[in-house]
């Protein structure tokens, strides 16, 4: 059975299981997030195809900041949550954590603009 505390990872000080099992995941989705987009900008989740057509015309071009973005988001996130891991301070839970829900909320709010700005 999985300790209430420190379950996954020893840290200094107590951190429930349920935050680090959630690092865990932000680890493996956003470590593959951004391989996917490094290796090919068609797997960015901001389309279907990495693709874009500019306003105004039928022009479509492939985005240059497609690959860096997302992979940089990606690989940031998993960074961070896997220095949490396996640092296990106080300090480096609390940047994880501020920097996934800076993320995360970040996606949420641009939802409510149409227009992508």
């Amino acid at each position: 059975m999985v300790a209430y505390h420190n379950g996954l990872f020893d840290a200094e000080f107590q951190v429930p299981t349920l935050v680090q099992l959630f690092f865990v995941i932000q680890c493996i989705w956003t470590g593959v997030m951004g391989f996917l987009c490094t290796y090919d900008p068609a797997f960015s989740p901001i389309n279907d195809t990495g693709v874009f057509t500019r306003k105004g015309s039928k022009e479509q071009f492939v985005h240059p900041n497609v690959r860096g973005a997302w992979s940089v988001r990606g690989g940031s996130m998993f960074l961070v949550a896997a220095g949490a891991l396996y640092f296990g301070t106080r300090e480096t839970y609390l940047v994880a954590m501020a920097a996934i829900t800076w993320r995360e909320a970040y996606d949420c709010i641009t939802l409510y603009f149409p227009d992508g700005s």
